[in-house]
């Protein structure tokens, strides 16, 4: 996947909520707090979850889910770029998402473009 297919994502209230939580330092523990849409599983999904550095040093988190049982998303993929703040605490520096759409509900290709 290419940046290109993501859009960006208002993360101020999401770094809000990890700053007044203590201990939040695993990119895990975010995913948990993340507001995107409750999308339910069923037995064919799948989860792919990477943290890896950008050649600039900073920590990427990248988590997908495909075969979803929902009406209009067949999956989502959240990209995360971010770093330890002083207390310890992660800052978001940058987020974005990416759909993949059913039949009928908006693109068949990942993109920047919420399902419908």
């Amino acid at each position: 996947m290419e940046l290109s297919q993501f859009r960006n994502i208002d993360f101020e209230q999401l770094q809000k909520t990890i700053d007044a939580s203590s201990g939040i330092n695993d990119p895990m523990d975010i995913l948990k707090m993340y507001p995107h849409e409750v999308l339910e599983s069923s037995p064919e999904t799948m989860t792919i979850t990477q943290l890896y550095k950008s050649k600039f040093g900073n920590n990427i988190l990248f988590y997908k889910r495909e075969n979803l049982k929902d009406e209009s998303y067949k999956g989502i993929t959240i990209w995360m770029e971010y770093d330890t703040s002083i207390n310890g605490n992660i800052e978001i520096i940058e987020l974005k998402e990416s759909y993949l759409c059913q039949d009928g509900h908006g693109g068949q290709e990942w993109s920047a473009e919420p399902c419908n």
